[in-house]
């Protein structure tokens, strides 16, 4: 209830009970007796933990002024007992239910107590007691803003902690209201000066305190009691931006206090209207909170539900506003409430594809209702299951799933089983429900089948077959707001495939760790990861995003190993050795060996992922990556007993080996002596793997990271500028994981830096002197370089120069012959034409 100004509050540690309470006609004294005027009632109801009582107030009559509840010690009233006597007051319009701070320090275990109904007049109106117990109770030493702290200097006194100057007889007490701490060199100041009232209780309004106090009566450093007061925090938010006038919608309250009266109120909204939309059972504030009601509050957390049907209120834009009878802690909420609209429920128009054995997947949109009813299947295809699909967070959709894999199980009225579980139907937005449906043909809620002339209901002996159903969504039982097919096909295991990504990896439990470096390759270095890829549906109504590697189980011992050969669904995965040699059983490394499956629903394919470093598999091993299903008892019910598939594929694992290139026929690398010395090879390890190329001379080491590509290449740069031609080191792999065995340590040595190789041509140069000599010159190169030179001296004066370069060409000799041998028959005439000038000239 709301407190009235010259009401005392505030808040306890301990535990306070109530032993007894006593009924309103129990004797306080002769007095008190005689003088009721029996026009109010009073009834001393509870003693709550937060050190408060509660009292109830009956019916006061119209013509009684300014009444209000107030609580004494017993001894204490009595005739000339005054509403200014009491430990404490409601305000001068009690009514309903008050609750009143009592003061702790003044509850003794087995002390009776008294709460009486006055007038402004002082004049007993009624009373009722109760003995209330006490257990070292004590304030509590943090208080928020706006509640009172309480203190007693009295009960306090002679305990050595300086409360001397508190006197029962003496008028005034010196007790001073510090700010800080007494602790040495702390800041600390004075606020003011403090009363002292009845009994010795001091109170101390927090309104506008905040951060840490403490009393004294002997100066600044002395602390009698010491407190903290903190800003209460209070968030209220709905659920949902609007609600219709038929609808309701939660009201989230977060606080920093676990234990307070929240105050609700709204403009246009009236106590009673209030009352109605929190559940009825909230009670009014009166007096100066006027039109609001309260609600105790247990937790930070709360979610009180609005009911705006139940309410009936007005179609508009609302402001409630909650906060707490103790403290300025306030918060908004704002909703606006409209009309409902007409209510409708409807399925996405494409046709759903699904394999048998796998989840189908559809939507259910729902306009102005929170539920929809959805049946699928009917007299066509012998077999329906009805449910309810209900929008938990009313965000307009539900997403239903239907398990074909477990459609074998029938699910009755009451949402229990008649077979294994009622998984058959789950909804990833939203819920299902199967009590209740309003079906036409009254069929209950459920799974059932039909033989041609009655439903009845439980499941099937096996899944669903393949074909088409029908699907329909409805708001009510005479309609049909919606309505598509779903098409069941034959499932299919299809194919495997092997991929490898590097063995520094974490191991991949997410597709983004996968995708990360992953390489498909049937070969698999030691120590990388192998992943089989496996291509198959129809088994994804057991293996789900949840699945394990129990789920891949083929292991015929796996039970002795604590799994349960029960929950197998007949999905096997295993590696089996094919080059174990002649009359030896090759290994097989099971699916419960691998680190991790990873499922991949849509695109009807799942990944197994093996490290080949775990001490299951050895360098040189071969191995047939089979994946099969199998039927029979607790295995794939979508096969009969006597029937498997299965795929595979090949998988190697191959030492770890890397290699590396310009090795000479001396088996040294040649390593440039420049600024820009390229080391580069290549390796089987997998794409992505990080290691160190590592060069070393007797007193020099250069390090460098690599990266090897797609390709499984691998390059690096060093500035070796400052090498001698001639110097020799040594080349290594570090960090790559190699063995003894296959470790890449080769000699090298520095040589001068070298052009790029030239392509393979041909060169002609021709000179010719016709003065008094000619010359011809041919220039040949290829690998090897082959010159021809003529020179012959004619009578004539000429000069000629001639030079060509062309790519080399081999010509075989003309049959027809007579040329020179390795010249064509022009070339042939040409240099007889020039030998007779030159013959010509020289006889000149």
């Amino acid at each position: 209830m709301t407190s009235k100004t010259d009401k005392v509050r505030g808040i306890f540690l301990a535990a306070l009970l109530v032993v007894s309470v006593f009924a309103a006609s129990a004797p306080v004294s002769a007095y008190n007796q005689e003088n009721a005027v029996g026009n109010a009632s009073v009834t001393f109801s509870d003693q709550m933990s937060d050190g408060t009582v509660t009292v109830e107030v009956g019916s006061i009559d119209g013509s009684v002024s300014g009444a209000q509840v107030a609580v004494f010690t017993e001894g204490g009233f009595d005739s000339a007992s005054q509403a200014s006597d009491a430990l404490a007051t409601t305000g001068t319009s009690a009514d309903s239910v008050e609750t009143l701070d009592i003061g702790s320090a003044n509850v003794n275990d087995g002390d009776t107590y008294v709460a009486a109904i006055i007038d402004d007049s002082d004049t007993l109106l009624d009373s009722d007691t109760a003995t209330l117990t006490a257990a070292s109770v004590t304030q509590d030493s943090v208080v928020f803003q706006g509640e009172t702290y309480s203190w007693n200097a009295k009960a306090d006194a002679g305990t050595g902690d300086g409360n001397s100057a508190y006197d029962n007889t003496a008028d005034t007490h010196s007790y001073v209201l510090r700010s800080g701490s007494t602790a040495d060199g702390a800041d600390n100041s004075y606020e003011r000066d403090l009363n002292v009232g009845p009994n010795g209780w001091v109170t101390i309004d927090t309104s506008d305190l905040d951060g840490q106090y403490y009393v004294t009566n002997n100066g600044a450093g002395t602390a009698d009691v010491s407190f903290e007061v903190a800003s209460q925090k209070m968030d209220a938010e709905f659920a949902s931006d609007s609600v219709t006038t038929e609808g309701s919608v939660d009201l989230d309250l977060t606080s920093s206090s676990n234990n307070y009266v929240a105050n609700i109120s709204a403009d246009g909204l009236d106590e009673s209207e209030l009352d109605t939309l929190f559940d009825g059972d909230a009670e009014e504030a009166g007096g100066d909170s006027d039109g609001a009601i309260q609600k105790k509050i247990t937790n930070t957390d709360t979610t009180l539900s609005a009911d705006f049907g139940a309410s009936e209120v007005d179609t508009g834009n609302y402001t409630f506003t909650v906060g707490t009878t103790t403290t300025a802690a306030e918060d908004t909420a704002n909703i606006t409430v409209k009309e409902p609209g007409d209510i409708e429920a409807q399925l996405s128009g494409d046709t759903v594809y699904q394999e048998r054995g796998d989840v189908a997947e559809f939507n259910v949109s729902l306009a102005n209702t929170k539920s929809a009813n959805v049946t699928i299947g009917g007299t066509d295809v012998n077999w329906k299951v009805n449910f309810t699909a209900i929008d938990n967070d009313e965000d307009g959709y539900v997403v239903v799933q239907l398990n074909t894999y477990n459609t074998d199980e029938g699910i009755d009225s009451d949402g229990g089983t008649a077979n294994v579980n009622q998984n058959m139907v789950t909804a990833e937005s939203g819920s299902i429900s199967f009590t209740e449906y309003p079906n036409t043909d009254d069929v209950d809620m459920g799974t059932h089948t039909y033989d041609g002339d009655t439903w009845t209901q439980g499941g099937l002996d096996n899944p669903i077959a393949t074909g088409s159903y029908t699907v329909t969504a409805a708001t009510s039982a005479d309609s049909t707001d919606s309505k598509t097919q779903l098409v069941v096909n034959e499932p299919s295991l299809e194919s495997v495939d092997i991929w490898t990504k590097p063995s520094a990896d974490s191991t991949p439990d997410e597709f983004d760790e996968l995708n990360e470096h992953l390489t498909e390759s049937s070969t698999v270095a030691y120590d990388d990861y192998a992943i089989v890829e496996a291509q198959a549906s129809g088994i994804y109504g057991f293996l789900d995003s949840d699945a394990t590697v129990a789920d891949l189980n083929a292991d015929p011992n796996a039970n002795i190993d604590g799994v349960d050969d029960t929950t197998r669904q007949g999905l096997n995965v295993t590696l089996t050795q094919t080059n174990a040699g002649a009359n030896v059983n090759g290994d097989v490394v099971y699916g419960q060996d691998a680190e991790s499956v990873l499922v991949d629903s849509e695109n009807n394919t799942f990944y197994v992922v093996y490290n080949t470093g775990d001490g299951d598999f050895s360098a040189g091993d071969e191995f047939a990556a089979n994946v099969s299903l199998t039927g029979g008892t607790d295995g794939y019910k979508l096969l009969s007993a006597d029937s498997d598939e299965e795929v595979s594929g090949d998988l190697s694992v191959d030492a770890r080996e890397v290699s590396f290139s310009n090795i000479n026929d001396s088996d040294v690398i040649e390593i440039p002596a420049s600024e820009n010395a390229t080391v580069s090879g290549e390796t089987n390890l997998a794409p992505g793997t990080e290691f160190s190329v590592d060069v070393e001379t007797s007193n020099v080491l250069e390090s460098t990271s690599v990266e090897v590509t797609d390709d499984g290449m691998f390059e690096t740069s060093f500035d070796f500028s400052e090498m001698s031609v001639g110097t020799e080191a040594t080349v290594s792999a570090s960090n790559a994981g190699l063995t003894d065995a296959n470790s890449d340590v080769i000699d090298a040595m520095f040589v001068e830096q070298t052009d790029e190789p030239a392509t393979t041509t041909e060169t002609t140069e021709t000179t010719e002197t016709t003065e008094t000599t000619e010359t011809t010159e041919t220039t040949e190169t290829t690998e090897t370089t082959e010159t021809t030179e003529t020179t012959e001296t004619t009578e004539e004066t000429e000069q000629t120069t001639e030079e060509t370069e062309e790519t080399t060409t081999t010509e075989e000799p003309d049959d027809n012959g007579g040329g020179i041998p390795g010249f064509g028959m022009m070339v042939s005439l040409v240099a007889l034409v020039a030998a007779a000038l030159l013959a010509l000239r020289r006889s000149n």
